[in-house]
């Protein structure tokens, strides 16, 4: 199964990504700083359920100032080598067929 990691995909807009992904049969782990989210994940699993292989707390924010964030929302495509391969700012609409196709082409290199 192909693997990805979604930064804010508890979130509205990650979480659609993430329900996109989990619908093409990938293991989604997530990392997320719950700022926006005022309810707790525990809260949000025990009505949903857990859909994600992991889920990381960036609660002080590091992680997203390591990757120089300066702006919401913004979404990095993080690679295999844990290199940025792109960076969003502002709103996208994920589930476009364009957008989908980037994703496609970008999960299929090798």
């Amino acid at each position: 199964m192909p693997l990805a990691l979604v930064t804010g995909g508890i979130g509205f807009i990650g979480g659609h990504l993430v329900a996109e992904l989990l619908r093409r049969d990938y293991v989604v782990h997530v990392v997320d700083d719950l700022s926006s989210n005022p309810i707790s994940p525990d809260m949000l699993f025990a009505e949903l359920g857990n859909p994600y292989g992991r889920i990381g707390a960036d609660r002080d924010g590091r992680v997203g100032i390591d990757f120089g964030v300066y702006g919401v929302p913004e979404t990095y495509v993080i690679d295999r080598q844990g290199k940025i391969a792109r960076k969003f700012v502002g709103f996208q609409q994920w589930d476009s067929p364009d957008m989908l196709a980037y994703f496609d082409t970008l999960l299929n290199r090798s």
